[in-house]
């Protein structure tokens, strides 16, 4: 019978420590297949790329094949916006925003979630919106140029136009844009600003011209080496609202230094603005064997010329000769002063009188030294008497 018992007993804790060990096979099993995070399948990210309208749906769908997604820990911030709370869709699979009021710029969107193993994944994109069209500058005669100009009208005559360099940049706020212009004909190779609001893709233009500009009617002071035009954006939009600190660096080429004899610290970019030309501070920055670079600060943009003086030459006229005076030397005459030697006084007192002096001082010396000494003596003798007689009495 107690075989039979321990036999029961036995096969209770072998059945229970089966299943204890097939739940802990499960659980781990299940730890590992939901340690992955959710997914998303990004190629159903919208919108993306360059936008004409800001009333739009934002759209993402995701995954996760083992615990699901948790709804409620789904995060979404729009243009750093948190939207969350404003979703039109928010399932398991898929969220969606509707948004009517977006601003014009490049618009991140920042989307996170998590499944109930508290794995969180990311998806992140951007956007640009643009719903601002192209406006035609007004007041000016424009005059179309060739398709491969860049697309833009220009104000100048076709016939003034040496060539014409067009760059488009991406323009959003607190940052420094920079225009590179890339042929070598053009005396402009940087164009850089400030941007104070987030604009969109904004064109930069030069023309550099032939001869002056058709909208400026005086020339500038100095010798010329190339006129030009620099329009960025459309009418109205280069000014203190959008932009700050223009800068325009540009080279010269040395051969027209050299051959127009022309004086390198003089050399600098003048602006064509209310009737007038002013130079504008102007700075060299750096050469090589062909170019000189400068750069240059700008209110604004709008007719230019690079200019430079030529070397002043001084003129030296030959005078005559200068004869000088020589005069005769003049001999002055002087006086000898014959002076006599003068008769040494004789001393006041003789030698022998000195001697008798110094005797006499040492006598008295010696006499009071003897008189001292006596009454010395004369005192101890007194001391000892007294001593004596002190003594008798005492007997």
């Amino acid at each position: 019978m107690k075989i039979i018992k321990i036999g029961g007993i036995i096969s209770i804790f072998g059945s229970v420590f089966v299943c204890t060990a097939t739940m802990m096979l499960i659980l781990v099993m299940m730890a590992g297949t939901t340690s992955a995070a959710p997914s998303f399948n990004t190629t159903n990210n919208t919108p993306t790329g360059n936008i004409n309208y800001n009333t739009l749906w934002i759209n993402a769908t995701f995954i996760d094949a083992t615990t699901g997604v948790n709804v409620s820990a789904t995060t979404v911030t729009v243009n750093g916006i948190d939207v969350t709370g404003s979703l039109d869709v928010n399932t398991s699979t898929k969220i969606a925003y509707n948004s009517t009021t977006i601003a014009e710029g490049i618009i991140p969107v920042n989307i996170s979630i998590t499944d109930y193993m508290g794995n969180t994944t990311w998806n992140n994109w951007t956007f640009v919106v643009d719903t601002t069209p192209p406006a035609q500058i007004t007041g000016l005669k424009a005059i179309d140029t060739p398709s491969d100009s860049g697309g833009r009208s220009s104000v100048e005559p076709y016939e003034n136009v040496a060539l014409k360099d067009v760059v488009s940049v991406y323009v959003s706020v607190d940052n420094t844009i920079k225009y590179a212009f890339k042929d070598d004909e053009s005396p402009i190779d940087f164009v850089f600003f400030d941007a104070k609001k987030n604009s969109g893709y904004i064109a930069a233009t030069v023309e550099v011209l032939k001869n002056r500009s058709s909208l400026v009617s005086s020339n500038p002071k100095g010798q010329v080496y190339k006129y030009m035009n620099i329009l960025v954006g459309k009418d109205g939009f280069a000014t203190d609202a959008n932009i700050a600190n223009p800068v325009i660096e540009f080279k010269i080429a040395k051969s027209w230094i050299s051959e127009n004899g022309i004086d390198e610290s003089t050399i600098k970019l003048n602006r064509y603005n209310l009737n007038k030309w002013s130079s504008l501070p102007t700075t060299k920055i750096s050469e090589n064997n062909s170019y000189i670079y400068f750069r240059s600060e700008s209110p604004g943009f709008s007719p230019f010329a690079i200019t430079g003086d030529k070397k002043s030459t001084v003129v030296v006229k030959e005078s005559a000769p200068i004869i000088e005076k020589v005069e005769a030397p003049i001999v002055e005459t002087v006086e000898e002063t014959v002076v006599e030697p003068q008769e040494e006084d004789e001393p006041k007192y003789s030698n022998l009188t000195i001697v008798l002096v110094i005797v006499l001082i040492g006598i008295t010396i010696i006499v009071f030294l003897i008189i001292l000494k006596r009454k010395h003596n004369t005192l101890k003798r007194e001391q000892r008497l007294l001593k004596e007689r002190q003594n008798g009495m005492n007997k």
